[in-house]
């Protein structure tokens, strides 16, 4: 029969046909197989129409004997044995139309298109059109929930009233919350301030980091899958927008009324600002303001400097702090997940938007290109162009408004940091894009992510950019945790992920690693063999006695040659460092002997390394310096202050310091003999440098005008270095803002008199108050000179200003000394009372202190602090935007003095026509580097200047 075979001709037993094949004549001998891949659900069957296709695939072009062939079952699709995909709608013969898997749907209009659905729960699979309970089954990937029905904890919840109220309270947290900011970021930065609102950005920032995670192409574990979904409340995307689910609102409206409602909230900083100016509590006010003007100058203040610079500041702050939220919600249209086969791929937060560009994607991405343009770009550039024009700012003389303006980029780093907030904001910026490039791949974006946050990571460790420093641990070890929470990741979702472009980053790694490790090895050996220096000259000498000399010596070698030097005392934290510098990354070592020189344990140790490597040796002597003598020598634990407790950690004992000493002192190492008698003034110290440097002397070249005068004790070696740094960087300020200028040491020409026909020309003379000082009778009369013709220029109305200057250690004069021992080195000259009342005047104006031991940068910036109070040239005041007629240097009252960190009593200068104000003891030690930075970053109202009470 049917079905059946017999091998054997006439044969009653019969055989029946095997799986995959058929007989559809009776008395056949051998069975007909079905094409491959179709094969039959049982044996013995009867018809062609009885091979279907396997499990795993689907029929179409009709039944077998039509035709038909087999595909394979698309990814999301369970084909059961016989499915084909006429099954239902035309007559075939077959068992079945194919499913959809868990977490796939596929649309009644195209039932063999699956679509991934972004959440698993969301897309129970089965039929065609199955979504979970109040899912929209006509929306790509269950998207969406249907009418009445909001997203809460992956499920389709009924919309309540109470979602109004919530949406009405997450706008009033939203008002709060820039309160909040615009008055932090307007607040003075005190240490405990500066803290909170440092761990308050740190913070943020990493959390929101975590909606990025959110976005990458993988379903989290639980409980970190909450805690993502949780940050999502901050992330600005369109599935947080639940209190407006009463509206109908679809996934495009909703995303324009996210992008357009960072712009509305904006001018909110401006009413805030505006109440804070004008608020009576004291807590709120910028200055003592009488109440009864507040209603007049209100209207006028409205679009003053003050109001937009506090607004610039606080919108810059919040820009900062929710960088990554508000860059996330413009690319939100563009971070796309891949479905199955030729289905395109959906946006993540809103996957029943395919991105295929059609009008919905179309119109959230022409949303999305203006928000970008409108907002983070902006923010973006403009943070870019204000950090690249940081040094010129700091040059500038409204400096202080601007950096005030900008102080969300600066105020939280240390000066020598200063480009670090960009460095933050180029860090979100690459974290955002990593979902928008990589799409799908979630091994390679784990990869990518995890790489950014290693480099950021080693970059903020070398550099401990944050003025607080358990802000620089707090931020290392946030970066540490996200990248555990990565490397967590793969290991606990079992993802799936393309291997090959990871085996190759792989391997690519381990070459590197083995290619960079051998190179440093190689570099090693040939170090150990060849010591190459890094530095050609290495001054050793002592802070106290010589570190204006010395400075002012590395500049002049290193502004006429190309050679690189090191000065002893930019380093002494790590003596290990300092000490191996000497013995493997120095050409030639110079001590430059002063009077306590070699009574340093850490100079001692700095000879000892250079005798040790058999270094090249210059020793220059100054007139103060005495050489040990043989008992010295020979009692080094008395000569040498704490020479055990320094350098015995360090396995340098007495013996070996006893023979570097005697080494250096040996007549056959090249000395330099300094004599004010043969190079006065500071041309001394050019002679040294340029002998350093095996070059001969050269003479000075004659002023006969000068823009810039400089005052110092003429007996004083620190004070005639500081003059000379001082004059050579004033000199470079001059030609880069005023179009050129000369620089007068008054020391370097002792015959010259203040008060002659040069000074008509002069702008401004700075007056260096060292320890010396107020015992020179002679620079104290130039002094006086001076001030009177200061005085002289203010009656006429031309621009010139008295700039006293103070050094560290300088004792500022108190009433007795005026009354005492300025009368007896006055002696009898005349003009006894004119004279104290001049140089009282010059005491009494702001003295900007300068750190002669302080790094480059810190005296490059306190320079600038004095270039400032120069008179512009005509080139700086077309540079400014304004014509400056004139300055005058003058005392005035000010009413309503302040006390500041313990100061007392006011003063106010009016220089260039700006009127400063601030309070000071009568005795002020030198300003620290940070608190001129932190001076600076204040806002113009609540910025002091210290100067003198007498």
């Amino acid at each position: 029969g049917k079905g059946l075979f017999s091998e054997s001709q006439g044969s009653a037993a019969c055989d029946y046909c095997e799986i995959g094949s058929f007989t559809s004549e009776e008395g056949m001998s051998t069975c007909e197989p079905c094409r491959p891949p179709f094969s039959t659900l049982s044996i013995a069957r009867e018809t062609p129409d009885a091979c279907m296709c396997p499990e795993g695939m689907y029929g179409v072009n009709g039944n077998y004997s039509d035709g038909g062939i087999c595909l394979e079952c698309p990814e999301g699709m369970v084909c059961s044995f016989g499915s084909h995909e006429d099954y239902g709608t035309r007559p075939v013969i077959a068992m079945a139309f194919p499913d959809v898997e868990v977490g796939y749907m596929t649309k009644m209009e195209n039932r063999l298109m699956p679509y991934r659905c972004l959440m698993e729960d969301w897309c129970p699979g089965g039929p065609s059109a199955t979504c979970a309970n109040n899912r929209d089954s006509n929306q790509v990937a269950c998207g969406r929930c249907l009418d009445g029905y909001y997203l809460t904890d992956d499920i389709c919840a009924p919309c309540e009233k109470t979602l109004s109220f919530s949406l009405i309270l997450t706008i009033l947290v939203g008002l709060c919350l820039i309160v909040a900011s615009t008055l932090l970021a307007n607040t003075h930065a005190e240490p405990v301030n500066l803290i909170v609102l440092i761990m308050t950005s740190l913070l943020f920032t990493n959390f929101q980091a975590l909606t990025v995670f959110d976005n990458l192409s993988f379903e989290w574990f639980e409980p970190v899958k909450s805690i993502l979904e949780s940050a999502g409340e901050i992330s600005l995307n369109v599935q947080v927008v639940k209190g407006v689910c009463m509206m109908h609102l679809d996934s495009v409206t909703k995303f324009t009324l996210l992008q357009v409602a960072l712009p509305v909230s904006m001018p909110w900083c401006f009413v805030v600002v505006l109440v804070k100016k004008h608020c009576p509590i004291p807590q709120l006010q910028r200055s003592h303001t009488d109440v009864g003007t507040e209603v007049t100058t209100a209207i006028g203040s409205l679009m003053g400097n003050d109001v937009g610079t506090e607004v610039t500041t606080a919108v810059g702050s919040l820009m900062g702090m929710f960088f990554i939220s508000i860059l996330m919600s413009c690319l939100a249209p563009f971070v796309c997940y891949t479905h199955p086969g030729t289905a395109g791929s959906s946006v993540r937060t809103a996957s029943e938007i395919l991105c295929t560009w059609d009008e919905n994607h179309l119109q959230m991405a022409i949303t999305a290109i203006i928000s970008l343009l409108v907002v983070p770009l902006p923010f973006f550039v403009n943070a870019c162009y204000v950090t690249y024009q940081y040094s010129k700012t700091m040059a500038l003389e409204a400096r202080g408004k601007i950096l005030h303006k900008y102080r969300f980029l600066f105020f939280r780093f240390h000066p020598q940091a200063y480009y670090y907030g960009l460095a933050l904001v180029v860090r979100s910026l690459c974290i955002c894009l990593v979902p928008v490039i990589i799409r799908d791949d979630a091994g390679m974006q784990i990869f990518i992510l995890s790489i950014i946050i290693i480099c950021f990571a080693e970059f903020q460790s070398f550099l401990q950019p944050w003025r607080a420093a358990i802000c620089n641990y707090v931020d290392a070890f946030l970066g540490v945790m996200l990248l555990a929470l990565l490397v967590c990741a793969p290991m606990a979702a079992g993802i799936e992920t393309d291997r090959r472009p990871l085996q190759l980053l792989g391997f690519t790694s381990l070459v590197s690693m083995m290619v960079v490790g051998t190179c440093a090895l190689i570099m090693g050996v040939i170090k150990f063999f060849r010591r190459t220096p890094h530095y050609d000259i290495f001054l050793c000498h002592h802070k106290e006695h010589a570190a204006a000399q010395v400075r002012y010596i590395k500049t002049c070698i290193t502004n006429t040659s190309k050679s690189n030097v090191f000065i002893d005392s930019d380093n002494l934290i790590n003596l290990d460092r300092l000490f191996d510098t000497v013995k493997n990354h120095v050409g030639v070592f110079v001590a430059y002997l002063t009077s306590s020189t070699l009574q340093r344990a850490w100079c001692c140790g700095e000879v000892v390394s250079a005798h040790a490597v058999k270094l090249k040796v210059k020793a220059v002597y100054t007139p103060s310096f005495v050489p040990p003598t043989v008992e010295q020598l020979g009692a080094l634990d008395t000569y040498v202050r704490h020479l055990d407790d320094t350098l015995s950690h360090y396995g340098i004992s007495s013996v070996a310091v006893r023979t570097a000493l005697e080494a250096l002192l040996h007549p056959a190492v090249p000395r330099i003999l300094v004599s004010s008698a043969s190079h006065g003034g500071t041309s001394r110290f050019v002679w040294i440098a340029r002998t350093l440097l095996n070059r001969g002397d050269t003479s000075s070249k004659s002023v006969a005008a000068f823009d810039v005068a400089i005052s110092s004790p003429a007996d004083d070696d620190e004070g005639i270095a500081a003059a000379g740094y001082m004059a050579m960087k004033i000199r470079l300020l001059l030609a880069e803002f005023d179009g050129g200028g000369e620089v007068l040491c008054l020391c370097d020409h002792e015959d010259e008199k203040c008060g002659g026909p040069d000074y008509e020309q002069a702008r401004a003379v700075v007056v260096i108050f060292s320890q010396a000082s107020m015992k020179n009778t002679n620079q104290l009369q130039s002094v006086v000179s001076v001030m009177q013709i200061g005085e002289v220029h203010a009656r006429n109305g031309t621009p010139f200003a008295v700039i006293p200057v103070h050094l560290p250690g300088l004792a500022f004069p108190t009433p007795q000394y005026f009354e005492e021992d300025f009368v007896a080195l006055w002696d009898a000259r005349p003009g006894l009372e004119n004279a104290r009342e001049m140089l009282q005047n010059c005491f009494k104006a702001i003295s900007v202190p300068l750190e002669i031991s302080g790094s480059d940068t810190v005296l490059s910036a306190q320079v600038s602090s004095i270039f400032h109070r120069i008179p512009p040239g005509e080139a700086r005041r077309n540079l400014a935007g304004e014509a400056v007629a004139g300055s005058n240097t003058s005392i005035s009252p000010v009413k309503g003095g302040k006390s500041v960190k313990g100061r007392s009593s006011t003063v106010s200068s009016t220089s260039t026509g700006t009127t400063r104000t601030g309070t000071v003891s009568a005795s002020i030690p030198p300003m620290p580097a940070q608190d001129i930075v932190e001076d600076i970053l204040l806002s113009p109202d609540e910025k002091l200047v210290f100067g003198l009470s007498v």
